[in-house]
């Protein structure tokens, strides 16, 4: 079931180091849902993400965060979070902007 939580178009240097990543199979997930963050017990989540991953064979969920919805805020350096803090709308829009165009990318590249 975690397999279908991975997103292996992340460089590693971006993966979640706030929990033990080996240990969930490389899943990304949020660390708030977790009951332990160095070894695999039981995980929080949404009951339509719930009936997706128990299914015979897993689907990733559309909102998963391995479904380029994870933000590495924990893991950006503290200089780039507080420039994130401080960012005006417009900034945050032009940023927001240049992800979807990535993610877009990726869809595309995919279904090639």
């Amino acid at each position: 079931m975690l397999s279908v939580l991975r997103n292996d178009w992340l460089p590693l240097a971006c993966l979640p180091q706030t929990y033990n990543l080996a240990k969930y199979s490389g899943a990304i997930l949020c660390p708030h849902g977790m009951h332990c963050l160095h070894d695999v017990v039981h995980v929080w989540m949404c009951l339509s993400c719930h009936k997706l991953l128990m299914v015979r064979t897993p689907l990733q969920p559309k909102d998963a965060m391995a479904n380029f919805q994870y933000y590495m805020h924990v893991e950006l350096p503290q200089e780039v979070q507080d420039s994130i803090g401080s960012a005006s709308s417009l900034e945050l829009m032009l940023v927001a902007a240049c992800c979807a165009t990535v993610i877009t990318h990726h869809y595309q590249t995919k279904s090639i």
